[in-house]
């Protein structure tokens, strides 16, 4: 899809002091210069609720409201009930509120999260009416959810029993429980239960906080709504306003709607943690392993060391600063453990436990026999970094690159930074405004010397008791035997009910489909629905300036006087095929760094994480707008710096590109070896299947395809199989990828796009031409046209999963139809009948659509527990359209959020990078306005004829990943069957 944006105004906020108003205490007021903000903290007098404004000139307004609720068990409740907060309200009545707010208002972004100890629900949006109303329906279904008087909802989102016919399997799922079994082979998860447990024994980390699928169904409705009615009350809860609100008005809002409805409740007592704290914890645990796996480092270790208290903001960010200091890769850690040959995968992390507690966790997978060593490791390892690496210097770099981190997040993303800041804060009991105080924060880091971190290490670190090594044994075939216990036990149950029960459970599943197909009431739909227009009509095109007909400059032209965004747009239509996958693994060990003849890879990297921000690297197809047998093979390095950066920038940029030293081979050897290790462990996810069936549709997926798909996968497999059998084979690797990186960079026929205002575009071509570009190869290449094989239009591969996703797609251009932008408005229409039927009625968790400007629609079912059910759905989806009944002022609102997915911001630097993007994929202002005055004119007959057309052609390009059992028995549906592994 194309996107655009549009601009956005910047002033600064005054601090003048604010009145206390009706029904609130202001219990606290503060100006923070960083954000640019006014800090209000209030209390509800009646009800006990806390809320915080951020007020600002940001037109990006967020609301949050955060209730602390610790995880005691594994059985999902938390994140059943966060599920079930989308399901209508009573002053809302309609089950399915998230495609409603969704889908029918042109958000910013709208989601909850559930972590151990809270659970939190957010949204944001630029328009102060639609957020207004969004904050009504969350408070009405967070503190009066309907699911007390419609038990549906919680076999939806939890569990129930399903049983079609009297012949039919007896089936058990759920939302959650569906999700929920997606993540089983999460090793994340069995690390943290791990450390928390052996460290905090009961704590709510100590529990799989999303609930474990196979405890799932011992959860009761009951047991949901006690839980509901003891946490979720306002005095036990936080509201966070960010951004252009006007405080006065929504408190007032939520004073006379939810809260002065609710009076104070005593202070839930938090759960008690017991702590081990008088010797070193050592355990032996077991967690899930595919059957199939391979047998090799499977065993994970986990050295947990508890950090105490974390109510202490100040504090606990020096901790942090600490950990991400021993982490980085200039501390060298990683690297010596890498040849200490004892593990993969080594890894630190800093993380909260339920209420005021905290821990640091070093892990890496292994085998069993080496614990003893990994233990020693560590030690010798916090010893090594205190004794030879901590120092003045090595503190003062650290601190530039955590200070430019933490003001990039405040340029790019503040709205998100302040709330999870707040609500990590909040929730382990520290100081939420100063947790938001980064500046400060910084600066009480500077007071920290050598000696003070020095202190911190032996306290909390070498000379620590409370501390543990648990040693996770793989235990292999687990889930699949679950699932098979599951099926009998299943098929037992149904063996033993009677012909009356049976009948009653066929009549409840079709009473719940029933219920799952009633339409909601379009009245409160309209309601819910408040979309706002975007100022679509600021977009430009990009400015060209070409360089002798021998690269061009592509100028998206900005006000903003301190930021600045190049991109460098290699032509890799220079690179043979025989050698496009030694240029995408290129690529790939690219972003680890090769060092220079100047500086070490690990100066180098430090460097640029200093001072190019969002590096990116990538080797992209670059379609057309319109047609997707054009395309551009592009090698992109893209960066954002600013004005006092920028020199430096675009040296670093020449290290990075053109003084690469390809002699450092161990470099480069201990770089392809965490490649190996990621691929071998990651080698294969659903979306290899969506590559391939992508790519039947026109030749730039064809060569998508080939680069991230399996033709890629089975390179990999070929070169990491030499390399297994012979070493020395890394000096083979080396020679192709240093021939690659010599013809692709190169000068002829470059793109530089630029994103600046008018003085700093300037800047950026004068350093540019004075220190990068003057080094490029400018020999003239051979330009190739590329010939791929057929791809695949059917295809499946068999994982280790419990359940599968689905890629269904059908290509309009293809398939000889006309192709109208009209169809963007059907897809969104679209939106509510996949969520009710892909997620509410056949349990998949992840519903997704896309259609594009080059004729494709595809539907994706994530995680879903059946197949063919899905399936038929997909298949229906043009009589679904075809037969549409929706008013007219209904989808005048689809049209607006059609066009809004389009223009889905105001910043005007989004708005220049996307000009910039636009000209290198052929899409010009006028043809945006044709778009936009196409979709306009769409009518509800239009839809209809959409649907017949779809219903015509048919969604003949299928792609499904995970579960044999599943795959197995729709084998009909696919003609290319993999198994995992893949084999070259």
């Amino acid at each position: 899809m194309v996107i655009f944006y549009c601009f956005n105004s910047v002033s600064m906020v005054s601090a003048l002091p604010i009145k206390n108003i009706s029904g609130y205490e202001l219990l606290r007021e503060e100006y923070i210069d960083i954000l640019k903000s006014r800090v209000l903290l209030y209390e509800h007098k009646k009800s006990g609720a806390k809320v915080i404004h951020i007020k600002n000139n940001s037109k990006v307004k967020l609301f949050d409201i955060t209730f602390k609720v610790p995880t005691i068990n594994n059985k999902g409740t938390n994140h059943i009930l966060e599920h079930i907060f989308f399901s209508g309200s009573e002053k809302y009545p309609i089950k399915d509120v998230f495609p409603a707010l969704f889908y029918l208002n042109n958000l910013e972004y709208i989601n909850a999260a559930t972590d151990t100890n809270y659970v939190t629900y957010y949204v944001s949006s630029r328009d102060n009416n639609q957020l207004k109303t969004i904050i009504d329906y969350y408070l009405s279904a967070l503190f009066y959810p309907i699911v007390y008087k419609e038990e549906n909802i919680f076999k939806q989102e939890g569990w129930r029993f399903e049983l079609e016919e009297m012949n039919s399997p007896l089936k058990l799922t759920g939302v959650v429980l569906n999700e929920m079994k997606g993540y089983v082979f999460n090793n994340e998860f069995y690390k943290s239960i791990a450390a928390v447990d052996s460290l905090y024994k009961g704590a709510p980390g100590s529990f799989n906080g999303g609930g474990d699928p196979y405890t799932i169904p011992e959860l009761t409705l009951e047991e949901l709504l006690e839980s509901h009615k003891k946490y979720y009350v306002p005095s036990n809860c936080l509201v966070i306003l960010y951004g252009d609100i006007n405080t006065n008005e929504v408190l007032k809002f939520m004073d006379k709607e939810h809260f002065s409805l609710h009076d104070r409740k005593e202070k839930i007592q938090e759960y008690n943690i017991n702590e081990n704290i008088n010797e070193k914890v050592y355990m032996n645990l077991k967690y899930p392993v595919p059957e199939k796996e391979n047998r090799y480092n499977k065993h994970i270790f986990v050295n947990s060391f508890a950090t105490g208290n974390i109510n202490d903001v100040k504090e606990s960010f020096a901790i942090k600063f600490l950990v991400s200091m021993m982490g980085a890769e200039f501390s060298g850690i990683e690297k010596r453990f890498n040849e200490m040959n004892i593990g993969t995968d080594f890894s630190i992390d800093f993380r909260n436990v339920g209420s005021k507690q905290s821990y640091v966790m070093f892990s890496a997978n292994s085998e069993k026999e080496l614990g003893a060593e990994f233990e020693k490791f560590i030690y010798k390892e916090l010893e090594h970094f205190r004794d030879n690496i901590l120092n003045e210097e090595y503190i003062e770099n650290y601190y530039n690159i955590t200070k430019n981190i933490i003001n990039k997040k405040i340029t790019d993303t503040p709205d998100s930074l302040v709330m999870w800041n707040i609500i990590n804060a909040w929730s382990s009991g520290g100081d939420i405004i100063d947790s938001v105080r980064f500046n400060e924060n910084l600066e009480y880091l500077k007071e920290y010397g050598v000696e003070d971190f020095i202190n911190i290490l032996d306290m909390h670190f070498i000379n620590n008791r409370h501390s543990s090594l648990v040693i996770l044994e793989p235990d292999f075939g687990i889930i699949e035997e679950k699932e098979r216990i599951l099926r009998e036990g299943l098929n037992n149950y149904k063996e033993s009910m009677s012909e009356n029960e049976k009948v009653n459970l066929i009549n409840e599943t079709n009473e719940f489909n029933s219920w799952i197909e009633q339409e909601d009431s379009m009245v409160v739909l309209e309601k819910l629905s408040n979309p706002f227009k975007n100022e679509h009509d600021k977009l430009g095109d990009a400015k060209i300036q070409s360089k002798n007909g021998i690269y061009e400059y592509v100028w998206g032209k900005i006000s903003e006087n301190d930021f600045i965004n190049v991109s460098l747009n290699f032509d890799s239509r220079t690179v043979p095929k025989s050698k496009v996958h030694y240029l995408a693994l290129f690529s790939d060990l690219m972003k680890e760094g090769f060092g220079s003849f100047d500086k070490t890879n690990i100066e180098l990297m430090s460097d640029i994480k200093q001072t190019l921000f969002n590096l990116n690297i990538t080797l992209e197809e670059n379609l057309n707008c319109f047609d997707g047998n054009i395309y551009n093979p592009t090698f992109k390095i893209s960066f954002d710096t600013n004005k006092n950066n920028l020199d430096k920038s675009i040296k670093l940029l020449n290290e990075l590109i053109n003084n690469i030293n390809f002699k450092n081979v161990d470099l480069l050897q201990n770089n392809f070896n965490k490649l190996k290790y990621y691929y071998e462990s990651n080698l294969i996810n659903p979306s290899i299947v969506y590559y391939e069936i992508d790519g039947s549709n026109y030749d730039g997926g064809k060569y998508k395809n080939y680069t991230k798909g399996l033709p890629y996968v089975k390179f990999l497999i070929n070169i990491f199989g030499k390399y297994g059998e012979d070493h020395n084979y890394i000096h083979t690797i080396n020679k192709e990828i240093q021939n690659v990186s010599n013809i692709v960079f190169n000068i002829n026929n470059l793109k530089i796009g630029v994103v600046a205002n008018n003085d700093n575009y300037k800047l950026v071509k004068k350093n540019l031409e004075a220190n990068l570009l003057c080094n490029l190869n400018n020999s003239v290449n051979r330009k190739y046209k590329y010939k791929f094989d057929a791809v695949r239009e059917r295809i499946s591969i068999k994982a280790p999963s419990t359940n599968v996703t689905l890629y269904a797609l059908l290509n309009f251009k293809a398939s000889g139809r006309n192709y109208t932008p009209k169809f963007l408005v059907a897809e969104s229409i679209l939106g509510e009948y996949l969520y009710r039927n892909i997620r509410v009625k056949n349990g998949a968790y992840q519903v997704n659509s896309l259609a594009t400007t080059q004729g494709t629609f595809a539907v994706v079912a994530g995680f879903s527990p059946v197949l063919k059910e899905q399936i038929r759905v997909i298949n229906n989806i043009g009589n679904y359209l075809s037969e549409i009944d929706i008013s007219e002022s209904l989808l005048e609102k689809y049209k607006t959020i059609t066009i809004s997915s389009l223009a889905t911001s105001c910043d005007e630097i989004d708005r220049a990078k996307t000009e910039v993007h636009n000209y290198l994929t052929g899409m010009k202002k006028k043809d945006f306005k044709n778009m936009i005055d196409e979709i306009k004119s769409t009518t509800i007959q239009d839809i209809k004829s959409i649907g017949k057309t779809i219903s015509d052609i048919g969604f003949n390009k299928i792609g499904v990943f995970g579960n044999v059992n599943i795959i197995e028995d729709s084998s009909k549906n696919f003609s290319n069957i993999f198994t995992l592994p893949i084999k070259e």
